[in-house]
């Protein structure tokens, strides 16, 4: 390959391209300064999209349905001091900024009354000590405290905290974790094991892990590659070079998140760790073909440090470029965090490789590393085991290529038993805070999730109809039939029904829907005059819309689909005729949309990025067949870890669907180095199997290690607290083994195969030499 246009640059002043790559950093570093965090379920929805939307209009009509759940066990002996300590926690924690309404056992609002009059007051008003354990019985009983300010059995009561929500802002949500728990720590019923749950907790904490574990293996990384680099080139420019370019694209890639509005999210710890892994591959290929230039064919510092970069800065560029594609193949993902971890990844392998062909070969040809007999020796010998490797490929090439087709189709037939079971609160490993939290208030008193139904009613009629609100029993009755979870439902029927009993002097018999349309709509009245604002939460001004609040403990997808299938089954039985419309929302329906687009991310990004490399093969191979083959084996590798995934149970999740793309951009890295090192020596003369020996020694030692601070890298993800992401570290380090595996063994293999028939490499003569031919 001769020094062309593209390359004259690196023969330009050294000092004018750090200043250009320096100018560029400093202006998308600034950027960091507008970072913020949003993990909300919300943030996970493109703007317009119909769920967002049905999750918005509920919001806008009732205000809020983000809550901390506190569980904390009931005394042996309920006394009068521990309801004083109740509701001066309650007090506590109505004090703290963002908070809306405290509920608990102590205030929660009991409707008395007769002979036409209503009268609403707290539960536990005036009652005296000697009557709580009585009155504990029955609001065990009760079907709006049961289960929600009290278990069943007693043992255990619940606080209900109302916040406020500020659509993507984490600030208050900080302080207001550390208020609560603050209250709920100075309370003297910090005594009684309380357990703090709900969403502004589960988004505080998860934004302290993103912190702590983007710094943290961002470091590892940088310590592990550094390690790597040093053991295998033995000099410190060599370490320094690759690191630097590093750092600075991951500090240029959360600028540019800055300045495009690409909130923090659970998915960011990927960042760091991926760019200063992935990102030095162009560094390791420039940096070992000087090391070999200066150790084997005895180059002068200046020439290594020019003919290794013109050796590999196309294929450098077309990997990268590949690599880049893959990762933005992610922009039609309908999951906003999937989006931008995608596009993020993708910029910052471009400044990465930007960096590296201004800032990096600068440096390098500043003060290129000096290469000591040791040193070369060391290099020489270090291609021992590959050349022991060419031997066993070259005798044994059809077992190679049976072996990975077999364990190829045994992945593929595996793959559509892969399971779509988003769990937010799984992707958490067991030991921590946050499962052990959730899975101990769900114990107590599973109320942690919810589903919303938002029912409107036809024109010309409202909720306070006697035949509508029957509707809303029934719907209730029926969602109540549910055995596989423990679920409890809440409606304007509910208060009706408690409404009617209370008018009639607490009789059993008098819960339930008055017969006539003035007797609903006159409790109602007294109900609200009372000064309660419950219908605000219930229903609209005008009583036209209705919700009935579905709450159950959060569980898997594959746990409460069924549930969210039975509440329309419900609806449809329950509404038959009566011109209502219903409309399912909350977290949980959203969370249960977030599965089915994992789905359509995996195959939309998958064929993107595949058809993309494919295309880029075929024209760098100047052949479709080879290119179409080169990009066949690197798919086999994605389908064998796929499968794997599949056959052990893992789901897709947002992190794990990142996987197959970056299989296909990371291979075809390999692949663009290996085949271009083998088209070159055939191009100069040798034969095919000299040429593939040439490769497995050359290339070959610069992709082990690529590969090997690759697996370093990824596997540093083992130390998180977040399964799904030491899940996905496990699995991408597996794609890279066994991509090095691919790329030594199998690709040669078929090229072996295009060769022996013609369309690669040249012609077999009969006497058994070669002739190359350029096959187009």
């Amino acid at each position: 390959m001769s020094l062309s246009t593209p390359t004259s640059g690196f023969r330009g002043s050294p000092w004018s391209r750090i200043l250009l790559a320096l100018g560029v950093v400093i202006a998308l570093a600034i950027g960091t300064g507008q970072l913020r965090f949003d993990n909300s379920t919300d943030a996970f929805f493109i703007s317009g999209d119909d769920t967002l939307a049905d999750y918005e209009h509920f919001r806008d009509l009732f205000a809020s349905d983000e809550y901390s759940f506190i569980t904390l066990r009931t005394p042996d002996v309920l006394d009068s001091q521990f309801i004083t300590a109740l509701q001066e926690l309650e007090r506590a924690l109505a004090r703290v900024p963002h908070v809306r309404d405290v509920t608990s056992l102590a205030s929660v609002r009991a409707i008395e009354g007769g002979d036409g009059m209503l009268q609403v007051s707290g539960f536990l008003d005036d009652v005296d000590e000697t009557a709580l354990a009585e009155r504990m019985q029955q609001a065990a009983r009760h079907p709006y405290y049961q289960d929600l300010f009290v278990s069943a059995d007693g043992s255990h009561l619940g606080i209900v905290v109302e916040t406020e929500i500020i659509p993507g802002e984490i600030a208050y949500k900080l302080a207001l974790r550390e208020n609560i728990r603050a209250a709920v720590a100075a309370s003297p019923l910090a005594q009684y094991q309380p357990t703090i749950v709900g969403a502004p907790i589960l988004d505080a904490d998860v934004r302290d892990i993103v912190e702590r574990e983007s710094g943290l293996f961002g470091a590892l990384v940088f310590l592990l590659v550094g390690a790597g680099f040093y053991f295998v080139f033995r000099s410190w420019m060599a370490v320094a070079l690759p690191l630097l370019v590093a750092v600075l694209s991951v500090v240029s890639t959360f600028g540019l998140m800055g300045w495009l509005d690409m909130p923090v999210t659970l998915l960011t710890p990927i960042l760091p760790s991926f760019l200063i892994s992935v990102g030095v591959g162009s560094s390791i290929f420039i940096l070992t073909r000087y090391f070999q230039r200066r150790a084997v064919a005895g180059s002068t510092a200046a020439d290594a440090v020019h003919r290794g970069v013109r050796d590999v800065w196309l294929p450098c560029v077309l990997a990268s470029l590949t690599t880049i594609g893959s990762l933005l193949a992610f922009a039609s993902s309908e999951i906003v965090p999937v989006r931008h971890v995608g596009l993020a990844l993708g910029m910052g392998l471009g400044v990465a490789l930007f960096l590296t062909f201004t800032l990096g070969t600068a440096v390098l040809a500043l003060a290129p590393p000096p290469v000591s007999q040791a040193q070369a020796a060391r290099l020489r010998s270090r291609s021992g085991w590959l050349l022991s490797l060419d031997r066993f490929a070259s005798r044994h090439g059809y077992l190679i290529l049976a072996a990975t087709l077999g364990l190829t189709v045994i992945a593929a037939l595996n793959i559509g038993s892969l399971k779509l079971d988003y769990y937010y609160l799984g992707t958490f490993k067991e030991h921590t805070g946050i499962f052990q939290d959730y899975q101990r208030s769900d114990a107590r008193l599973p109320r942690s999730s919810a589903i919303e139904v938002i029912l409107h009613a036809p024109a010309g009629t409202d909720f306070r109809d006697p035949a509508q609100l029957r509707r809303i029993e029934q719907l209730q009755q029926g969602i109540a039939e549910f055995e596989d979870l423990p679920v409890k439902s809440y409606s304007v029927a509910d208060v009706t029904k408690e409404i009617n009993q209370a008018l009639h002097d607490g009789s059993t018999e008098a819960y339930r829907i008055p017969e006539h349309a003035n007797a609903v709509a006159q409790g109602l009245l007294l109900f609200e005059s009372s000064g309660s604002d419950e219908m605000t939460r219930l229903v609209s001004p005008d009583y036209s819309i209705a919700r009935v609040t579905v709450q159950l403990p959060t569980v898997a997808e594959s746990r409460s689909r069924p549930l969210r299938d039975h509440i329309e089954a419900q609806l449809a039985t329950a509404f038959a005729d009566s011109g209502v419309s219903a409309t399912l929302t909350g977290v949980v329906p959203m969370w249960l949309q977030i599965n089915s687009y994992l789905r359509s991310t995996q195959i939309k990004a998958v064929l993107l990025a595949f058809c993309v490399t494919t295309l880029v093969l075929m024209i760098y191979a100047r052949s479709l067949v080879i290119g179409a083959v080169l990009a066949c084996v690197n798919a086999s590798v994605v389908l064998l870890v796929l499968g794997f995934m599949a056959m052990a149970g893992w789901p897709l999740d947002p992190y794990t669907v990142l996987i197959a793309n970056i299989a296909i951009g990371i291979l075809d890295d390999d692949t663009f180095h290996m085949f271009t090192d083998i088209r070159e020596r055939l191009q100069l003369g040798q034969t095919f199997d000299e040429a593939i020996a040439g490769a497995r020694e050359s290339s070959g030692q610069a992709i082990s290690y690529l590969a090997f601070c690759l697996i370093a890298g990824f596997l540093v993800y083992l130390f998180s607290s977040v399964a799904s992401l030491s899940m996905f570290g496990c699995l991408v380090a597996l794609v890279i083994f066994l991509g090095l595996i691919w790329e030594v063994f199998v690709m040669p293999a078929y090229l072996g195969v295009l060769h022996r028939m013609g369309l690669f490499g040249g012609t077999v003569t009969k006497g058994g030499a070669h002739a190359y031919t350029d096959n187009r």
